[in-house]
């Protein structure tokens, strides 16, 4: 049984309905308090995953994943064990690995919190610098497009491996990608909708920067949702979501979507009245964004486009 004080309150941050507790100033410990400097009494969910985000950051892609759900800031379910079956879900393994892995996850956050030098990516071979996210409606293929810039941490040719989403449950159908700026040495599905795509960085010198682009092509919108967001899952200087709206798929109730539970997205959405046709494109940028709120554009699919 693990006595340390803040990782027995980390682990207690994920019962009930973790961040979205209604009593969330309560479920915070004092050690845990004193690492995150939150004094508010009755603190946000949006104030504490902002002070967790930094040790967040440092834990493997899996780890992170496994976290988030576990404080409920990507899961809604009002139970861990049902957030634990999400995420289990998501990495393709079972609920006892989830486990398993949280308990790591807190461990290594709690460690990070005692020591930030701890949170250095240097055994990284290279640094994100930005993520844009785009999606483009003007035509009858949906084109989804995540491009980042980097900084390579040493030279040479550099493999990386990026996980992204694809809409609706496609199964063991490979989505029609394509990659630009990169070599693709291989796609692998993660779950029903995540997949991970093995990529190699041509050669460069170390310190200098390298772009690249994944671009996903979905026939029409049957099986997209009514926005486009980005999840900032990694420390980075900005990020970026871009929507290109046309005639063929209309939308109405068009709203930007800033510093939000990714959960809240899929909850019914409480519409006031139509400001009207939207825009052409649209483009929503943050400085150093949030680690694990979603921030980008949502809408309503009008009629004539969702028929």
């Amino acid at each position: 049984m693990d006595h340390d004080p803040l990782t027995s309150e980390l682990a207690r941050l994920h019962r009930g309905r973790g961040l979205r507790n209604p009593d969330l100033g309560q479920a915070l410990g004092p050690t845990l308090r004193a690492a995150l400097g939150i004094d508010d009494a009755k603190p946000g969910p949006q104030a504490v995953l902002e002070q967790l985000r930094t040790a967040i950051a440092s834990l493997p892609q899996d780890l992170q994943v496994v976290l988030l759900h576990g404080i409920g800031a990507r899961s809604s379910e009002p139970f861990l064990q049902d957030r634990v079956a999400a995420a289990a879900e998501v990495l393709h393994v079972t609920p006892r690995t989830i486990r398993r892995r949280l308990v790591q996850a807190n461990t290594l956050v709690a460690r990070a919190l005692r020591d930030p030098s701890l949170t250095g990516t240097s055994a990284q071979p290279v640094r994100l610098l930005s993520h844009h996210v785009t999606t483009d409606l003007r035509r009858p293929v949906v084109r989804l497009v995540s491009a980042k810039t980097v900084l390579r941490r040493r030279g040479g040719e550099i493999e990386l491996r990026e996980r992204f989403g694809t809409p609706g449950n496609r199964g063991p159908e490979a989505p029609t990608l394509s990659v630009g700026g990169a070599e693709l040495l291989d796609l692998e599905p993660i779950s029903a909708s995540v997949w991970e795509a093995s990529l190699r960085l041509p050669e460069g010198v170390a310190g200098t920067t390298a772009a690249y682009a994944l671009t996903v092509e979905e026939p029409g919108i049957a099986a997209l949702s009514p926005f486009t967001v980005a999840v900032p899952m990694q420390l980075m200087n900005r990020c970026a979501v871009t929507v290109h709206f046309g005639d063929l798929h209309p939308v109405t109730h068009l709203r930007e979507v800033r510093n939000a539970l990714p959960v809240t997205l899929y909850e019914p959405p409480v519409l006031g009245p139509d400001a009207g046709p939207a825009p052409p494109t649209v483009t929503l940028t943050a400085d150093r964004p949030q680690l694990g709120l979603a921030f980008g554009y949502a809408w309503v699919w009008a009629e004539a486009g969702a028929g």
